[in-house]
């Protein structure tokens, strides 16, 4: 009787951390990004609602002339990816790249190991005198990232963390920055030459 109700409890306790969803802290200011991309992006696309965690990056790429929208969901413990990118050059298009649905969880734990829950917003950042990063840095990559649950929401941003990085080789959130990025890059096949 003891080894039937531990075998319960222990399966019950695997059912419910399974559907584990990320936890961070919420922002009292936050303010979604790019709403009106948003919902073009919906409207044409109909992206999921109701997820139980939504993990969003915008980056935006001035050399490039274009930007990508990587939206990274969890629902009922099961994940999905998906990639949008928005071209200016010639005709202001947006489309979906189709982006491989395996490996998420894989791709989730190491993009967490980046601190992704817990990273500073950029304006937060010092140098080793206590003083705020100056990062002026023309025509650099633009990071937004946005985490979102059905009770916390919080959303920070890094400009030219590539070249910061090297700026400033002891401030370990512009590494992570490019880290998270690059996970995605690898994920989706795109080319690190973006980063710049």
């Amino acid at each position: 009787m003891r080894k039937t109700s531990f075998a319960i409890l222990l399966l019950l306790s695997t059912t419910f951390s399974g559907f584990s969803q990320p936890v961070f802290k919420n922002d009292s200011l936050y303010q979604p990004l790019h709403t009106s991309l948003l919902r073009k992006i919906d409207s044409t696309f109909h992206l999921a609602k109701n997820n139980n965690f939504e993990f969003r990056l915008y980056v935006s790429h001035p050399k490039m002339i274009k930007s990508q929208f990587f939206i990274l969901t969890q629902k009922n413990n099961l994940w999905a990816l998906r990639l949008f990118e928005k071209r200016y050059k010639f005709d202001d298009s947006l489309v979906e790249i189709s982006v491989k649905q395996n490996g998420l969880t894989k791709l989730w734990k190491a993009l967490e190991q980046n601190n992704i829950l817990t990273m500073l917003d950029a304006d937060e950042l010092k140098d080793k005198d206590g003083n705020g990063i100056d990062d002026v840095c023309y025509h650099g990559t633009h990071y937004f990232f946005d985490l979102i649950t059905i009770i916390n929401k919080r959303s920070y941003s890094y400009y030219c963390a590539e070249g910061l990085s090297q700026k400033y080789k002891y401030i370990k959130e512009y590494k992570r920055v490019i880290n998270i990025v690059k996970l995605l890059y690898r994920h989706c096949n795109i080319n690190s030459y973006y980063l710049k």
